[in-house]
This record gives structure tokens, C-alpha cells and sequence, in this order.
């Protein structure tokens, strides 16, 4: 076992079987807060007493953080059990790495002792007029003797009461700008009661215990040493932030997936009907495939995507917003899908699992919206989207045969070089080392599988598969370039997120390819032949429905089944669980 599952697996077993009503962070009593709209304080403890936030901290601060990978797996862990928890200990990262990235020595020591010490933390960024317009941001810090003076209010802010330190994005210069907003340490228990009250909490339809609510500054002061990184740089490290942690917000959609698929396979296998099991109609059979396909698409896109970000940190902008555009939308759809299987139980807070499906719908929702919305993030892409298409893409007589990073990037379990923050940049000036990669990767399914002995109709398929990929980004190239000569701009161009929705797709594609490419000889044996890779690149590519009577799909249902009843995570990469009491369908 690769040495990174290790942590997520011992924090698997720390927590216990969440089936089991008298464990202490079970299902059952997730829903007991979620029910009374209660904040899950005693959960996040139980989490705590782990010492998860140790993994929020950079070793070079005291703490545990080495790597994103290892990061995104311990999140999973607890996203499967609770989203409401996870999301408020992912707040307190967000909050965090801020310092980490422009901090001072004194601020990330300060922050390093409250994250060890359990204190949550947040990152105040909306406004309640503003939205996801954060430069018309109205709270301000206003110069003064010694310090500034914050004044404002911040709204829809997860963790505003039980935070104790939040980071505070705020305008410095009344002209605004990309250069008017600064980025503020502050510590509540360090302003004066007047100074700042927090709001009423918000009601939501997803993790309805969580503290989402505001924050009013009257006037508070801040001293200097509070500023984060240089006055006017707030913008430019929120960004730089976000690159990072919008990739980990992967580990909420793996984690609720992961316990969707789980409640449905087990209800499916179970539940008598005409005759059989709901699993033995083919119809359920594939919306099932299509579910845990899903799961492993975005577990390859999610994975490579956190080593990115010590591999290739320059990319992070594109490689963040394709992950937190791609993996939420497409975790979405899986839970929406695996609601059909289960039927009138996936609409009970109660019977089946405690209920637990119809709390993880609700909750999987919200996620698209933290740290930049799906849709804001393809709005990101979209402003790259002519460098990494048209300036780039590979030609018969101009190929692009880089193979830079892409070993290391997919190598699972490999160590990975150190975070370096100051190599992180806003844009990616053209580049996608994955897709970039393709022509090496075709050269290898067509020169190297059949040493292996990799069966001749996956060689086939993925040969076919990959050059339709290479296709496909022609297109979608030829299609901008298009929108470029018609309207002069690409990123306000509606026809444009057709585009970057095509490109996140193709970009899946490929990452599960080299991901197998990559780790085939360390893989399962239902997962190292590559069927699955094949039928997932037919799904992102649009190429034909699943026949769940294939020979394709009854080797991935029988990798799903394996897991299942092993009781493994759903994953090419999986480790035991605690023992799972399964639940009797009625």
C-alpha cells in the first residue's frame, strides 16, 4: 500500500464504522445534528482528536502538511462520513493558506499554534450585494496611527462565529482595483467586544448545521503586523489561494460519491423485486457503472490535480479551475443518478442507512459554490482558453512531445518535490502538460501495451480513443479561433463555455489514460487491465451508451463489486474500511 493511504487509512479506523449507531461519529448521529440545525462541534473533535489540523500546517511550521495528495485523501475520509465537518475543517484550511503562501515568519507561527491547538479558522471574502464580484468589495481598512481601522460586513462566511482568527480580504485604496485590496490576519479574541458582532446564522438546504452566517467591523483596529503580504497584493494571494484549495475541494465530491455509491450498491444488491435483486436489472446495473466510473474519472482528475500543485505549481490556475469546474458537476450528476437506483429511499431521513443519502444530496449541492463557483471557475478557464488551445495545440507537422512532469504527476504514492508557493502563478502562459502529453501518450499505447500483454481490444480501443482526444481538441481549437476572429474576445463569448466544458472533459479524459499508463503494473487486478479506462474515456468523449453485457463493463463491475464486498474504499487505490455492518434493504 502506497505510504500516503496510510494516514487516510488509520483515520479511517480512528473514526470507526459510521453504520454503527453506538460509534461515535456515525450516520446516524451526523443526521441528529443536521435535524436540529445544530453545529457539529463534537464531531469535528472526535476528527481533531486524530490531529487532522496537524495536516493544515506546513512541517516547516510544526505541522504535518507535505503533500496536497495526502491532504485531499484525509478529507475524503471525513467527507464520506459527515459534509457538514468537512467543510467547516476545510474552511479553516482555506483560512490558513493565505499565511503560507505571503504570511510573515510571526503570522505563520501564530496561526500554526491556534490550528494545532484545534481553533477553527475562515476566510471572509463576500459581501452580501456583491457576490462573487470581489472587487467591488465596500469593507475597508482604513489607514491609521499604528494600524487600520476595519469597518463592513462580510456575509455567507462558513465558520463566521466559531472561528477564532479569520483572514480578511478588504479594500485599501477607495479607486479599487486589482491592486486597491489587501488581505488581514485577525484574531477575534484580540478585538474589542464593540468592534465587530457576528450575524444571525443562515438557514441553508445543505450542511444545515454549518456556521454560515457574517461578520460586522465597526471601526476595528488592526494592527500592522495583521497585513498579509505587501498593502495591494489581496487580491493577487486570494487567487493564488484559491488555485490551491479549490483543487481540495475535490476531497468533498470523492467522499460523498463514494458513500452515495456505497448506500445504493448495498440497498441494490439487497432489495428483492420481481424475482431478483434491483441490482440484477441491467438498467440499475448501469446507472450504477456509470456512477462508480464517474467516481474514478474524478478521483484521477482530483489526484493529479493536488500533485500539480507541487509538480508544476505555474499550471495551477488551469489545473485548478478544470478540477473544481469538472469533479463537483460530475459528482452531482453521479449522486443525482444513484437517487434513481435507490428509489423512494433516497427522498427518507430515516430506514436506509439512517437516511443518510438524502443528507449528502442536499449536501454535495453546496459544493460547487465554495471558492469559486463551477461556473465562475469555467469563467476562469475561459480566459486561458486561447493561449492553452490555439497558441499551443499540436499539428502533423509541429507536434508537441512534452513529457515533462507527467511521470510524476501520475506516479501515485511517489514522493513529491516541496510546496513552493512563490513558484505558483496566476496564469498558466499557455500551458497544460497533461494535454500536452498526448502524442507520447498514444506512442505508448501503440508501441509499448502489447509487451505488457495488455488484451488487444483494450490496445484497440484506447489507440482509437486517444486520437479521437487529439481530435476533439483540434475542434474545439478551431472553434475558438473562430469566436476570436468574429468577436475579438473569447472569455465573454457564451459559445466559449461550451468550449471550456469540452476541454475539462477532454482533459478527464487524459488524466485517467496517463493515470493508468502510469500505475497499470501496481493496480488491482480487476483495474490493471484498463477496461475501465476504456469506458471511461467512451463516456467523457460522448462516443456510445454503456452495454453493461460488455466484456469492458463486466470487468469494471466486478472491480466494484470487489469492494464492495471487501469492504475497500471505492478506488483503484483502496484500503480497508472499518467493518461495515451492512444495512438489510426493505
Amino acid at each position: 500500500m502506497p505510504a500516503l493511504a496510510t494516514s487516510a487509512e488509520l483515520l479511517e479506523h480512528c473514526l470507526g464504522d459510521p453504520l454503527d449507531e453506538a460509534t461515535g461519529f456515525s450516520f446516524a448521529r451526523s443526521l441528529e445534528y443536521d435535524e436540529r440545525e445544530e453545529f457539529p462541534a463534537p464531531l469535528i473533535a472526535l476528527v481533531q482528536d486524530f490531529k487532522l489540523q496537524e495536516y493544515f500546517v506546513p512541517s516547516a511550521c510544526g505541522g504535518k502538511l507535505e503533500s496536497f495528495e495526502e491532504a485531499l485523501c484525509l478529507m475524503r475520509v471525513v467527507s464520506r462520513r459527515d459534509l457538514t465537518v468537512a467543510i467547516a475543517l476545510g474552511q479553516t484550511f482555506l483560512g490558513a493558506m493565505h499565511l503560507w503562501i505571503k504570511g510573515s515568519e510571526e503570522q505563520k507561527a501564530r496561526v500554526s499554534q491556534l490550528i494545532r491547538q484545534g481553533k477553527l479558522m475562515a476566510f471572509a471574502l463576500t459581501e452580501r450585494t456583491h457576490g462573487g464580484d470581489i472587487l467591488a468589495g465596500e469593507v475597508h481598512a482604513r489607514a491609521t496611527d499604528g494600524g487600520y481601522l476595519l469597518s463592513g460586513e462580510k456575509w455567507l462566511i462558513n465558520n463566521a462565529n466559531s472561528a477564532e482568527a479569520l483572514t480578511v480580504f478588504a479594500r485599501t485604496d477607495p479607486k479599487g482595483g486589482a491592486r486597491g485590496f489587501s488581505v488581514f490576519l485577525v484574531e477575534k479574541s484580540r478585538l474589542r467586544p464593540h468592534e465587530f458582532s457576528i450575524l444571525p446564522k443562515v438557514k441553508t438546504h445543505g450542511i444545515r448545521g454549518a456556521d454560515i452566517s457574517g461578520i460586522l467591523f465597526n471601526s476595528a483596529f488592526l494592527p500592522v503586523n495583521s497585513l498579509i503580504g505587501e498593502l495591494g497584493s489581496g487580491f493577487e494571494t486570494a487567487l493564488r489561494t484559491l488555485s490551491v484549495t479549490r483543487t481540495l475541494c475535490a476531497a468533498f465530491s470523492l467522499g460523498a460519491v463514494d458513500t452515495a455509491l456505497r448506500a445504493t450498491l448495498d440497498f441494490a444488491l439487497n432489495r428483492r423485486i420481481f424475482g431478483g435483486t434491483v441490482f440484477d436489472i441491467p438498467h440499475a446495473r448501469r446507472l450504477l457503472l456509470e456512477s462508480f466510473l464517474d467516481l474514478l474519472i474524478c478521483e484521477c482528475v482530483a489526484r493529479a490535480a493536488t500533485r500539480a500543485i507541487h509538480v508544476i505549481p505555474d499550471q495551477s490556475s488551469i489545473w485548478s479551475a478544470i478540477t473544481k469546474h469538472f469533479v463537483p458537476v460530475t459528482a452531482e450528476r453521479a449522486v443525482q443518478t444513484l437517487g434513481v437506483v435507490l428509489g423512494a429511499r433516497f427522498y427518507l431521513r430515516e430506514e436506509h442507512w439512517s437516511g443518510i443519502f438524502q443528507k449528502l444530496l442536499r449536501d454535495n449541492a453546496v459544493v460547487g459554490l465554495f471558492d469559486g463557483s463551477t461556473e465562475v471557475s469555467l469563467g476562469m478557464l475561459t480566459l486561458q482558453l486561447d493561449r492553452v488551445l490555439t497558441a499551443r495545440r499540436p499539428t502533423p507537422s509541429h507536434p508537441i512531445r512534452s513529457d515533462a512532469g507527467v511521470e510524476k504527476l501520475f506516479s501515485m504514492g511517489e514522493s513529491l518535490p516541496p510546496f513552493d508557493p512563490d513558484k505558483l502563478e496566476l496564469t498558466a502562459h499557455g500551458r497544460n502538460t497533461l494535454l500536452d502529453s498526448l502524442p507520447l501518450a498514444l506512442d505508448q499505447v501503440e508501441t509499448g501495451l502489447a509487451v505488457d500483454g495488455t488484451a488487444a481490444d483494450v490496445i484497440e480501443e484506447l489507440g482509437r480513443q486517444t486520437r479521437l482526444t487529439a481530435n476533439e481538441l483540434s475542434k474545439e481549437a478551431q472553434t475558438l479561433s473562430a469566436v476570436l476572429r468574429r468577436d475579438g474576445q473569447v472569455h465573454k463569448n457564451a459559445e466559449t463555455f461550451d468550449v471550456a466544458k469540452r476541454y475539462c472533459a477532454l482533459h478527464a479524459a487524459v488524466a485517467c489514460l496517463q493515470y493508468w499508463l502510469t500505475n497499470r503494473r501496481q493496480l488491482p487486478v480487476p483495474f490493471a487491465g484498463g477496461e475501465w479506462v476504456v469506458l471511461a474515456m467512451q463516456r467523457l468523449l460522448g462516443l456510445r451508451s454503456l452495454d453493461v453485457t460488455s466484456r469492458f463493463a463486466n470487468s469494471v463491475i466486478e472491480g466494484l463489486l470487489g469492494l464492495h464486498d471487501s469492504n475497500a474504499l471505492f478506488s483503484t487505490n483502496p484500503f480497508k474500511l472499518p467493518s461495515v455492518r451492512h444495512a438489510v434493504a426493505t
